[in-house]
């Protein structure tokens, strides 16, 4: 078992043996659900989402301001095998307005690929192709900022253990399901000489989005501070997360 209780924010564990998450006070096997439908894991593994984490004290807060915090479990690559990946999504507001998220890695080694429309004022238009693609890689401690600009965000777990993260969203988000052209990412991440490196997919269809690196999100003002967990950061501070449900233009200029 594994104490992650310092950077989930939480009293959390981690079972390596059984590949499952264990709150402790109250002491529950947590049950995962299904908050994405059709957010799947490929390379023939599963992944485990855990809708709306919360202490007792605290779900009055989440409640209050409309957000919901789930914790993401998703398993290393069998021997010799591909990476495990989440496939792409988006989220938008019932209004149809995109919305962002964050994400905190709790443990593990993970990339992150963001399709997305460039940062700017004005609607987020949907167009036939995403502009760019970032790719972040990151592990435990890190946060990550996903902007409303976003048409789909991929997860790779990249390391030789289960990768464990933090989300925060709006509660009124739906899923938007790879909204650009083709039903395939732009971009997979595989591995090449014993570290991933990014490939570009044949079966994207449409013009091939430009890819950069980018590194993880510090931004104070909107709640993602540096050694302190999303869930700890949200709690004493709900304010500075109005930008998860206001939807876009709410988090431009924020890359």
């Amino acid at each position: 078992m594994v104490d992650l209780s310092a950077e989930s924010g939480l009293p959390l564990w981690l079972d390596l043996e059984h590949d499952r998450l264990v709150l402790m006070q109250p002491a529950q096997q947590l049950e995962a659900g299904n908050w994405l439908p059709g957010m799947q894991a490929s390379a023939g593994a599963n992944y485990w989402l855990f809708p709306d984490v919360a202490l007792p004290t605290d779900v009055g807060v989440f409640a209050e301001y409309g957000v919901r915090h789930n914790l993401l479990l998703i398993p290393p690559r069998e021997p010799g095998g591909e990476y495990t990946r989440v496939d792409a999504h988006a989220l938008a507001l019932p209004d149809g307005a995109r919305c962002g998220e964050a994400y905190g890695v709790v443990y593990g080694q993970v990339i992150f690929l963001l399709q997305q429309q460039p940062l700017g004022p004005g609607p987020v238009p949907v167009g036939p192709a995403a502009s760019v693609v970032r790719w972040l890689a990151a592990q435990t401690g890190d946060k990550i900022l996903v902007p409303p600009e976003t048409d789909g965000l991929a997860i790779v777990n990249t390391g030789e253990q289960p990768l464990v993260l933090s989300n925060l969203a709006a509660s009124a988000a739906l899923p938007v399901a790879q909204p650009y052209e083709g039903s395939e990412d732009a971009y997979q991440v595989c591995e090449h000489q014993g570290r991933p490196r990014v490939q570009a997919d044949e079966r994207y269809r449409g013009p091939r989005p430009a890819i950069y690196h980018s590194t993880p999100t510090s931004a104070p003002a909107l709640g993602l501070v540096e050694d302190v967990p999303l869930y700890s950061a949200f709690v004493h501070d709900p304010e500075q997360f109005h930008w998860l449900v206001v939807g876009a233009p709410a988090v431009t200029g924020v890359s």
